[in-house]
């Protein structure tokens, strides 16, 4: 067998397993997932299975880095064509969370990740979650920073507090969300309108009207 055969087939093997690792945490919850099921679905041996990942944390942070990957172009899309006011664009930027949250991972897989985060265990879930927070941080420091060169927020706005505040408030009302299998999206940016005035009202001109409702 070449090695660009080898290569190949250790892509096929690899690409299977996540699949089937995808399916199974959403249908059982990534707790019920047996590595010995994750392996049977990809039509290999658990042997096998675990010289790809040695864990099912291993396949949970691999398929959460690849969505990673595959969310940034949307969300830069979305900053370089904001909404015309900074709570439009924060209800515009965690609908798209949502949406691409629920691309590959479903609320039950979710769970695990953000159940991670409170483990004294440093684990690769852990890290993948610190760094996904970091990284929604960084675009609402940029998407704040925006609304200040175009005056809709104050030119004294502290854009790393507001982005702070915002994620904190987001991941808060995002864990509800998973934490109940009957909220829908929608459901969850009712909530944003109000926490989004309020973390912003100390930098928001006063020109600028808020919106009253939540996302149409």
């Amino acid at each position: 067998m070449t090695m660009g055969l080898r290569a190949k087939n250790r892509r096929l093997k690899q690409e299977a397993l996540i699949a089937a690792a995808t399916r199974l945490f959403e249908e059982k919850g990534f707790d019920a997932t047996q590595m010995e099921e994750v392996a049977a679905m990809a039509g290999t041996a658990t042997a096998t299975a675990y010289n790809y990942f040695d864990s099912k944390n291993k396949l949970l942070t691999t398929i959460m880095l690849r969505q990673l990957r595959l969310n940034l172009p949307a969300r830069r899309r979305l900053l370089n064509d904001l909404p015309e006011h900074p709570v439009e664009g924060i209800i515009a930027f965690e609908r798209l969370l949502a949406q691409q949250t629920l691309r590959l991972l479903g609320k039950r897989a979710w769970r695990a990740v953000f159940r991670a985060g409170y483990d004294n265990e440093d684990s690769g879930l852990k890290r993948i979650g610190k760094t996904l927070s970091w990284i929604i941080s960084l675009h609402y420091r940029r998407m704040f920073e925006i609304y200040r060169q175009r005056g809709r927020l104050a030119p004294d706005v502290d854009v790393s507090l507001a982005a702070e505040l915002t994620v904190i408030a987001g991941t808060a009302y995002f864990s509800r969300f998973l934490m109940h299998d009957e909220m829908t999206v929608e459901e969850l940016l009712e909530f944003i309108p109000s926490y989004a005035k309020v973390i912003l009202s100390p930098w928001t001109i006063a020109e600028a009207s808020h919106p009253t409702g939540g996302a149409g």
